[in-house]
């Protein structure tokens, strides 16, 4: 029997009957329409009839190997060895039989120790070896072999189209710099999902307190940081009476990690440490900006004063450590910054929660956006003699990665999740709709790394704005040579 589609998906699955994994439309992989999905019942979901998902290019590579090299710190691989029973696994493990067997290739990714890829890519393209078609790095080591001319622009590989949704539009638009691209974020590699931020309600709190779960709010668009706000105050409270504040009181805004605390929410209000000009060219926008100063001054009131002061409750360097997750999983905070990761990590949690957006800085804010971290980019290396094909498996990776992996992720893996509170279906759908990232943490990630502007942020918001300025001009050099080593031609 067929599984029914949820509702949250069926956007999804209109948009695939209406796109192909490239250019050629011969290899045809079918699945439920969105329409039989709406239509059906457990009852009569065997009786539905298919319809084209999405099509494969029809180009047969005779069992070519295709060789990714990635990282192995995180469990994010595109790819695993077998099938185990788990659904996760298999599903990725079914996503590399369907592109092998659509494109007859041979998927091979092989793991290099994590934290010395720079060095293991500079030594693969100076020797000379081919072995790699694709790498996939985290986001800051991609950005610097790219500077160091390991990566041809992946813009210029005619068999991958950026302008479609498996490649997420909007992050791949932030990518660029002087209309060159060397990399982009692969559907078919989870953790641009996983990473991405949020904000969780506990809501017994919340039904103790007499609130509603601003689901309307956020659906409808208008979750601003004022509504957030409106809640101050009301979960704070000594509960062992020791008369200060730590991990075993209750708080109504609770850090999920200290350390990227203000780098989420500028992101979220939309305001980035870079942003680019007209011809697509990065500069930094921290420096004399009222508006930067604004969003620095909220958020260190919002956490580090009053009755919810976390200076001393969550240190890089205290015994409590950096995340707030257990004060949330004992119900003693009301709502929480969080990654989606965090709602398989809590799914033992007795308390109920609800999943919600990044508030918007206020209404004039047209989109939410939800900063994500640690990103995998995915490169074609200048070693690769065959863009075209390398550039085929990658777009139809990401393409079967979209339309199959990722409804698995929603549909399984959050399954409890959502088991509890369907509603929060439709705010994670639009979390993955609005990711984003921050050059900054990239490019300078000597200067923005979150470590980095935690130590600035938690000793006041004067104390940021005086360290970046002392920075400012080694911050400023270090742009215009990462721009200028982007943009020059090969």
């Amino acid at each position: 029997m067929k599984r029914i589609i949820s509702s949250a998906l069926v956007s999804l699955l209109i948009l695939s009957a209406l796109i192909s994994c490239g250019e050629s439309a011969e290899t045809q992989i079918s699945g439920q329409s969105s329409e039989t999905a709406q239509a059906s019942s457990p009852e009569t979901a065997e009786e539905t009839t298919e319809a084209v998902k999405y099509t494969l290019p029809s180009t047969d590579y005779g069992g070519r190997e295709f060789h990714l090299l990635a990282g192995d710190e995180y469990d994010n691989f595109s790819f695993v060895e077998e099938e185990t029973g788990e659904v996760l696994n298999d599903a990725k493990f079914a996503m590399q039989r369907t592109l092998e067997n659509g494109l007859k290739v041979k998927i091979i990714e092989t793991r290099s120790p994590f934290w010395e890829m720079n060095n293991t890519v500079k030594q693969l393209v100076l020797s000379g070896d081919t072995t790699y078609n694709s790498i996939a790095m985290m986001d800051r080591f991609a950005v610097q072999a790219a500077q160091a001319g390991y990566f041809m622009p992946i813009q210029d590989v005619s068999t991958v189209d950026l302008t479609q949704p498996y490649w997420g539009n909007k992050l791949s638009a932030s990518l660029s710099i002087g209309h060159r691209q060397y990399f982009a974020v692969n559907s078919g590699n989870l953790k641009a999902y996983q990473k991405i931020h949020c904000m969780l309600m506990n809501t017994r709190l919340a039904e103790n307190y007499g609130i509603a779960v601003p689901y309307d709010d956020v659906i409808g668009g208008t979750w601003t940081f004022d509504k957030l706000l409106s809640y101050r105050g009301i979960a704070d409270a000594d509960l062992n009476g020791n008369g200060q504040l730590d991990v075993n009181d209750s708080f109504t805004y609770m850090a999920g990690d200290i350390r990227g605390l203000l780098t989420f929410w500028l992101v979220a209000f939309g305001q980035r440490n870079i942003e680019k000009d007209a011809d697509d060219i990065p500069y930094l926008t921290v420096y004399d900006n009222e508006r930067y100063i604004d969003i620095v001054g909220k958020i260190y009131d919002l956490y580090m004063t009053g009755t919810n002061d976390l200076t001393n409750v969550l240190k890089r360097d205290g015994e409590n450590g950096v995340e707030g997750s257990p004060t949330f999983r004992a119900g003693h905070a009301l709502i929480m910054d969080a990654s989606i990761a965090s709602l398989v990590t809590l799914r033992d949690m007795e308390d109920d929660f609800a999943v919600l957006t990044m508030p918007k800085y206020d209404e004039s804010q047209a989109d939410y956006m939800s900063h994500t971290i640690d990103v995998t980019y995915h490169s074609v290396p200048v070693t690769e003699a065959d863009p075209e094909f390398s550039g085929a498996v990658l777009d139809a990776m990401s393409c079967v990665g979209y339309y199959d992996l990722l409804p698995v992720y929603m549909e399984t893996v959050l399954k409890d999740k959502f088991a509890r509170d369907e509603r929060s279906r439709e705010t994670v759908q639009i979390c993955f709709d609005t990711r984003m990232v921050d050059l900054s943490e990239s490019i300078l990630s000597d200067f923005f790394m979150d470590e980095k502007v935690y130590d600035m942020f938690v000793k006041g918001p004067e104390n940021v704005v005086s360290k970046l300025e002392k920075s400012r001009s080694k911050a400023e050099k270090a742009l215009s040579k990462a721009v200028e080593k982007l943009t020059e031609e090969g």
